[in-house]
């Protein structure tokens, strides 16, 4: 599980390291070298949780069960509930706005292939 220190930054510092880091992450990805940055800066497990929480998001809105997001990645009844309730309360609007503009232009055959595969993820460190 990712570690989170418990002290916390001033709320202006917060606020620029917030901006800097979706700043970079779109101009860095932008260039063609997502790969190698998500890879020098996530941790596997930290891959894995991302990859993961995407993958519900994206299954819980292309109208799969919640049985099924649960045991395709190894989720409990509890975590999907509450992405459930979060995309209910528009909670990722943008995200699932996108989401669905990309998945448009991709087959739709490949989600539940992909959602397997980053839920396969070996975590160990």
């Amino acid at each position: 599980m990712p570690h989170v220190s418990k002290r916390r930054l001033k709320k202006d510092i917060y606020n620029r390291v917030h901006e800097d880091f979706a700043e970079l992450l779109v101009e860095i990805c932008g260039y063609g070298n997502r790969d190698a940055f998500v890879q020098e800066l996530l941790t596997k497990t930290e891959r894995l949780m991302l990859g993961k929480r995407l993958a519900t998001v994206l299954m819980l809105m292309k109208g799969y069960s919640a049985y099924r997001v649960e045991r395709t990645l190894k989720l409990t009844e509890q975590t999907v509930r509450r992405f459930n309730r979060n995309i209910r309360r528009g909670r990722y609007v943008m995200l699932v706005e996108n989401l669905d503009r990309i998945m448009h232009k991709r087959k739709k055959g490949n989600l539940h292939r992909n959602a397997r595969i980053w839920a396969s993820f070996d975590v160990k460190e």
